[in-house]
């Protein structure tokens, strides 16, 4: 939903005319498009260049003078409605939870002469696990194993005789909000009607009744104190109406590709029975909604990167440009905005959409890319936001080509970073190396920041520096957080005994080694300086105006491109606005410097105060500053955390995963259980195709949702340290997740 970019876009514009700068352009400055790091899919795996840019700007031609300001009530108040709802919040923030992984490589780059494929899917981490594995054999005909979902009896990710397949989502842009007018109207079903190209359109009202369960009671109707509505209003055009302000008849609708019957099921019926490349691209035709990046390999030695799902084709941007707000925007629902129609009678068997939509031939996909491998990990497939506007690409036959607004860039920098430096000098990838990148902690932001944090101690001891910032590189704690920093390879292991690594085995606990202790450390001091450095740079000039916080991504994005291109901007967005203010201070390096330290300092305070004393008991001792104190999983179980593994707190340490700040714990994290995470790899699998796939794989618990089953946890300890079981499909018993 685009709630929370037209709120921060209408505030920016606000407060700019306030106080005299370009709030459109402070959004753009903000609220990046452009990834935290380059990785894209098809440009890196082909040795093509990103997606060519054909029209200036195209992201800031932003007229939002239409908009009136009920709308603006009507989000906010809608917001904070649903603030808490865990169902909505993940279509309110698409980063909740984010971050899955996927690649493959050619024979030619394998070490076993077999293309070689990887997987892991980060979901919310649940007892039991989302996942259920699965196998499907039907002699003769069907010998497919892997992981599905309870109740689908199809495997959605594995491997059958001849081909291997994984996937990760896809972030596309297949939801718009509208603004609409609704008027009272006697002749319809709902006493309104919604205005289009000035005339009147019937709202449909649909009854809707809910029920509740109680324990002793079963179902009955929902008490009436809920104040649940009794209908549903819906513009026929776009769809239901979120809010409705009833005194001006401003109204916000949904329009949702998921909304139409769709055939993903039979998507997957084909999946798990394809044999080659061709039946698996001809199985993705049925896959409408939920787009996937999928990943494929199989015996014959391809690999190919396919997307899936139905983009539709909106009138404005058909048409060369954007008529009010972009898509990613809340749209115009009085005429302008529109999905473009598709007669019934064109309407492919395999479309659910009633719409145009984006040709598969145009979607991103590659067959055996010339580099000989691919990365995908939710991040940009053609580079089409690299240069900040995701609008200034050309379809071939015409119109503005569009995707997404913004992708993730964290894990598929480090996973094409790691992939690349195997490469390199006629290197070879392994198993053992696909499974090593699964178990990577390195954090790409930390290799970015870290150097600034260094330059900055630099000229803080340099004679003459401005007395502030001299103080700060003298002060002890600041002196000794840094030359931590100085010795970190960027890793971000538990460093306790009780905390889980991938150095470990089958969930076998060891002592950690001096070097762990002090990458450790460093992984808890940085985490602390990121968390300040935010606040003291972006997020309080953003307060002192009260205007919305970008999410974290984008922050470091942001935060990036500032320190990246000082000498240019000065540490000011194209807005004018500073980023890097400190009162009395002229020089803008000096007051970066002076930022950068502080955050350093504050960060250290933070560690060392009454509120992470559970962790480090108020040490000022670097060496008690173990991550694993403070990164913890929990795994919440459909019944509550008392029976959640590790209960009664349902806490167990383990090192950052996926090489994503924010995906395992909030990168603004300013409170000891705000490093907590809840999200992670629900599967971890690897496969060589050999003359049959040969997979491994592992699951964050068991089958079981029952404390008192042996198969609640069997596989648990596994997974903590990035250990596997075989995939067996074609020999039952032999299958360790089966009770």
């Amino acid at each position: 939903l685009d709630l929370d970019a037209t709120i921060a876009l209408i505030s920016d514009q606000t407060a700019g005319k306030a106080v005299g700068f370009d709030g459109t352009k402070l959004f753009s400055d903000t609220w990046r498009s452009a990834p935290f790091s380059k990785a894209a899919t098809i440009p890196d795996a082909t040795g093509t260049g990103a997606a060519e840019p054909i029209r200036a700007n195209a992201a800031q031609e932003i007229d939002t003078s239409w908009l009136r300001p009920e709308t603006i009530g009507l989000l906010r108040a809608y917001r904070d409605q649903v603030r808490d709802n865990d169902v909505l919040q993940t279509a309110i923030d698409p980063q909740r939870h984010a971050g899955s992984n996927e690649w493959a490589i050619a024979p030619r780059n394998s070490a076993t002469g077999h293309a070689l494929i990887a997987n892991d899917p980060h979901l919310s981490l649940s007892e039991p696990p989302n996942f259920y594995p699965i196998s499907v054999r039907v002699p003769g005909k069907l010998n497919v194993a892997g992981m599905g979902f309870p109740g689908l009896p199809f495997v959605i990710q594995g491997q059958n005789e001849r081909i291997a397949w994984g996937s990760t989502v896809h972030p596309m842009d297949v939801t718009d909000l509208y603004q609409e007018q609704l008027v009272p109207e006697p002749t319809s079903p709902s006493g309104f009607a919604s205005m289009y190209l000035g005339k009147k359109e019937n709202v449909l009202a649909i009854p809707q009744t809910f029920s509740v369960w109680t324990p002793g009671v079963g179902m009955s109707p929902a008490p009436a104190s809920l104040n649940l509505p009794g209908v549903t209003l819906i513009v026929s055009r776009h769809g239901p109406i979120l809010s409705l302000d009833r005194s001006s008849g401003v109204a916000i609708s949904v329009q949702y590709a998921g909304f139409y019957p769709t055939h993903e099921a039979e998507a997957f019926m084909l999946i798990d029975q394809a044999k080659n490349v061709d039946d698996f691209k001809a199985a993705l035709q049925y896959f409408d909604v939920g787009s996937q990046n999928f990943a494929y390999a199989d015996v014959d030695g391809n690999i190919a990167y396919f997307t899936s799902g139905e983009m539709p084709l909106r009138e404005d941007l058909q048409a060369m440009k954007v008529t009010g707000a972009p898509p990613y925007f809340v749209r115009n629902g009085q005429g302008g905005n529109e999905w473009l129609p598709l007669p019934t009678t064109q309407l492919p068997p395999q479309q659910a959409l009633p719409f145009q939509i984006l040709p598969y031939s145009e979607m991103p996909q590659v067959v055996n890319p010339s580099n000989g491998w691919f990365v995908n990990a939710n991040n940009d497939p053609i580079g089409q936001t690299l240069d900040n506007d995701p609008l200034n690409s050309l379809r071939p036959g015409g119109g503005i080509y569009y995707l997404n607004p913004g992708y993730d860039g964290f894990r598929a920098g480090r996973i094409t970073q790691l992939v690349r430096a195997k490469l390199a000098n006629g290197g070879k990838l392994s198993v053992a190396d696909m499974q090593s990148i699964q178990a990577d902690t390195v954090l790409i932001d930390a290799e970015v920041f870290v150097p600034f944090i260094a330059q900055a101690m630099t000229n803080a001891l340099k004679p003459g520096a401005d007395p502030t910032l001299a103080a700060l590189g003298s002060a002890p704690v600041v002196k000794a957080a840094v030359a931590q920093l100085g010795t970190w390879d960027f890793s971000t292991p538990t460093g306790i005994d009780t905390g889980y690594d991938a150095s470990e085995t089958n969930g076998v606990l060891t002592t950690p080694s001096p070097q762990e202790i002090s990458n450790s450390v460093a992984a808890t001091i940085y985490a602390a300086w990121r968390s300040k450095f935010m606040a003291n740079t972006v997020d309080t000039i953003l307060k002192t105006l009260t205007l919305p916080l970008p999410p974290q991504q984008q922050t470091l994005s942001a935060l990036r491109f500032q320190l990246e291109n000082f000498s240019t901007t000065g540490g000011r967005g194209s807005s004018g606005v500073s980023f890097f203010n400190v009162p009395g201070v002229t020089d803008a390096t000096v007051r970066r410097d002076i930022l950068i330290l502080k955050s350093v300092a504050d960060g250290m305070t933070m560690l060392a105060s009454d509120d992470f004393a559970p962790a480090f008991n108020k040490s000022t001792n670097l060496s008690d500053y173990r991550w694993g104190k403070l990164h913890r999983v929990v795994f919440a179980h459909l019944m509550g955390n008392l029976y959640s593994p590790g209960a009664p707190f349902g806490q167990l340490p383990l090192p950052s995963l996926a090489n994503l700040p924010g995906a395992t714990h909030n990168a603004r994290a300013s409170t000891v259980n705000g490093f907590m995470f809840t999200g992670g790899p629900n599967r971890r699998y690897v496969g060589d195709m050999n003359k049959v796939p040969i997979g491994q794989s592992s699951l964050p618990g068991g089958v079981s949702g029952d404390p008192r089953s042996p198969f609640f946890t069997n596989l648990l300890m596994q997974w903590l340290t990035n250990d596997t079981f075989p995939i067996v499909p074609d020999s039952f018993p032999r299958i360790p997740w089966l009770p």
